[in-house]
């Protein structure tokens, strides 16, 4: 891009008349008939350069896109959002729905919880694109959301262990 930069005006009249300039330097006439057989052979040699170069920047300016698809994992303790990750154990969503809350307003209620980490990948649909002045703009797409475990499920998990095995001891 950088380098297109510098043509961004590319004037075949005047490179034309630069070139003729050089011929009557040289010791060439303008009103001699290969003069003119001169000129024309320049422009229609530069016409297909002009229309080259046109493509081109119109292919940078238009940007030139890439899409990658790479999986998606979140680290221990990452905060839980729903938009972007799904819970594994989903008995919250299910005692939210019992008490008349939908599994929206579970993911809202876990929103920013500390998760335990990602047990099953997600997909994310990296797009790359160059704009016309030649940033570069990434897009990211969740295609698969990657399964969680909440802090608090495995707490909870535990206490139910601990409350087992004391029920069994006691009895």
């Amino acid at each position: 891009m950088a380098q297109m930069k510098q043509f961004q005006n590319l004037d075949i009249t005047r490179i034309t008349n630069d070139m003729l300039k050089v011929a009557i330097a040289a010791g060439g006439s303008r009103k001699s008939r290969l003069f003119q057989n001169l000129v024309s052979s320049i422009k229609a040699r530069l016409l297909p350069i002009e229309k080259g170069v046109y493509q081109i920047k119109q292919a940078i300016g238009e940007g030139i896109t890439s899409t990658d698809v790479v999986p998606l994992v979140w680290p221990h303790e990452h905060p839980y959002d729903g938009a972007v990750m799904e819970n594994l154990y989903r008995d919250d969503d299910r005692r939210s729905a019992k008490s008349g809350r939908s599994i929206s307003d579970s993911d809202i209620r876990l929103k920013g919880m500390a998760i335990i980490g990602t047990v099953d990948i997600g997909v994310q649909k990296v797009t790359t694109l160059r704009l016309e002045d030649g940033t570069v703009f990434r897009k990211k797409e969740t295609l698969l959301k990657p399964k969680v475990v909440l802090a608090n499920t495995l707490e909870e998990i535990t206490d139910m262990s601990a409350k087992s095995i004391r029920s069994v001891v006691m009895s």
